[in-house]
C-alpha cells in the first residue's frame, strides 16, 4: 500500500496553506504525527514516505513575516530530522549523511543530526568522520549517554585499526 494515499489532505488545505501566513497548526496537517506513529510501530518505510510528502508539501507554504520564515526554518529541520531516523534504520546512510549535513549547515551544533550522520558514517565505514562527529556532539552535550557510548565503541574501532595497522607493518 503506498503510504502517501492515508494522509487525508484535502486540497482545500494546501490551497488555505498558498493563500494564507504560515501557521503551525496548519502544518501539522502535514502529517507528521502520522509519520511519528509508523515510526513507533517500526513501519519506516512508511515513516520516511510521509515525512518526505510533508516536506514536499511545506515548500507549497508562504512565508509572510519574519515569525513565518523561523517557523519555516524550524519545520523544515524537524521533518528532515524525522526523515533521517527511519532511513538510517533501512540502512540509506548516504541519504542520512545528505539529510544531516543539509541539517548541520543550518544548525551546526545540532547534537541529534551530528550523532545520525556519525551513524551513518560508521554504516559506510568512515570511522574518522564518526569519530569526528561523536567528538564534536559530545564537546556540545557531554551528557548524553547515547553520544558517548557511541564515541566509546568508535573509539575501540578505531584503535582496533590502528592495532592492526601496526602489525601490518612489524
Amino acid at each position: 500500500m503506498d503510504p502517501l494515499l492515508d494522509w487525508g489532505i484535502e486540497h482545500s488545505l494546501l490551497a488555505a496553506m498558498i493563500r494564507v501566513h504560515l501557521t503551525e497548526e496548519a502544518l501539522e496537517e502535514l502529517g507528521q504525527d502520522k509519520g511519528n506513529k509508523s515510526f513507533k510501530k517500526g513501519e519506516f518505510a512508511q515513516a520516511s514516505g510521509l515525512y518526505k510528502h510533508a516536506v514536499k508539501l511545506l515548500c507549497f507554504s508562504c512565508i509572510v513575516t519574519a515569525a513565518d520564515d523561523d517557523i519555516f526554518t524550524s519545520l523544515v529541520i524537524t521533518l528532515n530530522l524525522n526523515l533521517d531516523a527511519p532511513e538510517l534504520k533501512q540502512g540509506q546512510f548516504d541519504n542520512v549523511m545528505t539529510l544531516c549535513s543539509w541539517i548541520l549547515d543550518f544548525e551546526p551544533c545540532n547534537t541529534k543530526a551530528l550523532f545520525r550522520r556519525a551513524k551513518a558514517a560508521s554504516g559506510l565505514y568512515n570511522i574518522w568522520q564518526a569519530f569526528c562527529d561523536l567528538r564534536k556532539a559530545n564537546r556540545i552535550d557531554p551528557n548524553n549517554i547515547e553520544i558517548v557510548e557511541e564515541l566509546q565503541k568508535i573509539e575501540r574501532i578505531h584503535s582496533q585499526g590502528d592495532e592492526k595497522r601496526m602489525e601490518v607493518h612489524s
